[in-house]
């Protein structure tokens, strides 16, 4: 092989190798050019707007004029999260609830078939955007364990969801439930299957 046609070879290979960096290089800007739009267009469908098709209209106006309890709750602005997941008031009592909004999107504070003096209805409080609100209401005299949650489209999926204890809370919280029992007697049925084939 002589030196020119050397030469013509390993410019033909180098001449290859700056095509295929190119065609790498066009597929990673297609990829991230196509995941910045699926960003967007989620971040679009997440975003909620208020409607008159909100399934919680209106909000809930205070009962009781002298809470002895306070508690506060905030929605994150970094996501769809609540700084807490737990609330605890006691029984009876009138509690200040304190509920903050960090972020630049609405959300609320839900908690549905609550046990009011009057009687069962939803408590609810609606922030848009930046912002706090403050509620007084009264506990029921019971104990009981209510869920509360953002109810804009996929913001309690996304995990801005927790309980809310009254007292001791509802019994059947201190019971493990029927999934919990069902997945440890799968996991030990699992286990003993696997034994009983490596001994094969």
């Amino acid at each position: 092989m002589s030196s020119e046609d050397f030469k013509t070879i390993l410019f033909k290979k180098t001449i290859c190798h700056i095509m295929i960096k190119e065609i790498v290089i066009k597929k990673r800007l297609l990829s991230i050019t196509l995941l910045l739009f699926l960003s967007l267009l989620l971040n679009s469908m997440l975003i909620p707007t208020v409607s008159a098709t909100h399934s919680y209209a209106n909000e809930t106006e205070s009962d009781c004029n002298n809470p002895t309890k306070d508690i506060t709750i905030s929605a994150d602005k970094t996501g769809f999260k609540f700084d807490k997941t737990e609330l605890t008031v006691p029984r009876g009592v009138c509690v200040q609830l304190t509920f903050t909004n960090l972020g630049l999107i609405e959300h609320d504070f839900v908690i549905d078939n609550f046990d009011f003096t009057s009687g069962k209805a939803t408590l609810y409080i609606l922030l848009i955007y930046d912002g706090s609100k403050t509620l007084n209401f009264t506990t029921p005299d019971l104990d009981k364990t209510y869920k509360f949650f953002c109810a804009f489209p996929g913001h309690e999926k996304g995990g801005m969801k927790g309980k809310l204890i009254v007292g001791e809370g509802s019994a059947e919280e201190d019971a493990p439930g029927f999934g919990l029992i069902f997945a440890f007697s799968a996991l030990f049925a699992m286990t003993i299957a696997i034994t009983r084939f490596k001994r094969k």
